[in-house]
């Protein structure tokens, strides 16, 4: 496994004054459309959340977890609470930076000319701003970067753990790319008592889906397509969820159901002439879609078309949402008429996945 660059330790002192949304503050205290901010470089939840000042030391425990499983071939490990932590996720908390030099280190691409993810989402971002596209992008961080005290073993922390994401996303704020970091969010979620990920699946909760719905809407409200949308109202029904995850038939022990509450958003449905995409991986269709993705009406879409007031179109893909969601786009021409977009995938495909292309919205 690859060392943490030298550079790490001074990101301890990296401020996340400009690493938040702007969304998240407004999204607590429950501002209508039209009264949020533009601004994607402030956010009063991340402000409350600086990188904890011994991370490196977490991240060195996590490391060697990482190699033990990896040498056994194991794709999971037992978490804190009979948590299932997914080693691929773990190790994307370990490299060091992943974009410019760093990229071809740190990465698991297997082709090196698609290991840097900076260069392609900055042009991706550039080509939505021409089209006119108001846009956020929104990577889910991983389950023990939101609730560092699943790790077994692990020294006890208050603050981020996920360093160089952290890092990353100031990179793209440098560029204009407008990043949601729901992690704040997420971790306040967590404070609560409540959770953000699945105990045995790979992706997050039906809740998270309904925090992180009302940080993207309430920053979607506040560009200028918005004013001409009347919304509509939709209802929701409070329901309790019995699922078996993904990471359960990973793992050679017996896994318990567990058991999640959710709201169902009522008339939630795919609507292909919406001026909204959201397009990613299966954090998009995860209790959306039914079936393998364990819910429907419960998911990040349902709830985006409640905090929105509309329905929005939905382009999620089994698997890596960096390059093979962008390239269906460009085939189904899914940006025709449309006005804003969320491009929303887990942050372990910086380092994890197949790499990142350069991939027009249109021909």
């Amino acid at each position: 496994m690859k060392p943490l660059a030298s550079s790490l330790p001074l990101l301890l002192a990296f401020s996340l004054t400009s690493c938040g949304s702007s969304s998240a503050g407004d999204a607590a205290t429950g501002k209508g459309p039209g009264n949020e901010s533009k601004s994607t470089t402030q956010s009063p939840a991340a402000q409350t959340l600086p990188l904890a000042a011994n991370a490196t030391q977490w991240i060195e425990h996590v490391r060697k977890l990482v190699d033990e499983a990896e040498a056994r071939g194991a794709a999971t490990i037992p978490g804190v609470a009979d948590d299932v932590l997914l080693v691929k996720e773990l190790h994307s908390l370990t490299t060091g930076p992943f974009w410019g030099e760093g990229a071809q280190t740190a990465s698991r691409a297997p082709k090196p000319e698609r290991r840097d993810p900076l260069a392609p989402i900055v042009a991706y971002h550039r080509a939505l701003q021409a089209a006119g596209i108001a846009w956020v992008f929104v990577p889910v961080p991983a389950k023990v970067a939101v609730d560092p005290s699943l790790v077994p073993g692990a020294p006890a922390l208050d603050g981020r753990v996920d360093l160089q994401d952290v890092a990353f996303y100031e990179q793209l704020r440098q560029q204009g790319v407008p990043v949601l970091d729901v992690l704040p969010a997420l971790r306040a979620l967590v404070a609560r008592g409540e959770r953000a990920h699945c105990r045995t699946d790979s992706h997050w909760t039906p809740r998270a889906c309904e925090v992180v719905a009302d940080l993207v809407a309430a920053q979607l409200r506040g560009e200028a397509w918005y004013t001409g949308v009347t919304p509509a109202d939709f209802a929701t029904t409070q329901k309790q969820l019995t699922v078996t995850g993904d990471m359960a038939a990973m793992r050679s022990e017996p896994t318990a159901p567990e058991q999640l509450p959710a709201k169902l958003v009522e008339g939630a449905k795919d609507d292909p002439s919406s001026p909204v995409l959201l397009f990613g991986d299966s954090h998009c269709l995860v209790f959306h879609s039914g079936g393998d993705m364990l819910a429907e009406r419960a998911g990040l879409a349902d709830h985006l078309t409640r905090a929105l007031g509309l329905q929005v179109d939905v382009l999620g893909v089994r698997g890596s949402g960096a390059t093979p969601s962008r390239v269906d786009a460009f085939r189904g021409k899914r940006f025709e008429g449309k006005r804003a977009a969320v491009w929303c995938l887990t942050a372990r495909e910086f380092t994890e996945g197949q790499g990142w292309a350069e991939v027009p919205i249109a021909r």
